[in-house]
């Protein structure tokens, strides 16, 4: 949901949105935010790793700066989680790859060590 330009009867329609406003325990809107109240000093924001996740992560990004700014200020910490794009499996182990680079790099080190 963009949270932009929302009324907080709209936003508090959405279960997900509830989620998130109860875990960190604070509240919303004028009357009944309380950031001293704030249940966890640091928060991570974990999406899919496509197209979609990064517009949702845009989306929640754009809800803490619009209706959580002062949480932001006393010091609660948002980091966002990188999922991995690509699981690559051979003999016994796994890689988690993030991107391009990092695939390259892991198919040579595996073609150096069966060719070593």
């Amino acid at each position: 949901m963009n949270v932009e330009k929302a009324r907080y009867d709209k936003m508090l329609g959405h279960e997900e949105i509830r989620a998130i406003i109860t875990a960190l325990g604070t509240g919303i809107g004028k009357d009944d935010f309380e950031p001293r109240e704030a249940a966890l000093p640091q928060n991570i924001l974990m999406t899919d790793a496509d197209v979609d996740g990064s517009h949702i992560r845009t989306l929640l990004l754009t809800f803490f700066f619009r209706h959580m700014t002062e949480l932001i200020r006393r010091g609660t910490h948002l980091h966002r989680a990188a999922a991995a794009c690509i699981a690559s499996s051979a003999a016994s182990r796994t890689a988690y790859i993030r991107d391009e680079d990092e695939f390259n790099h892991e198919l040579m080190s595996r073609a150096t060590k069966t060719t070593s």
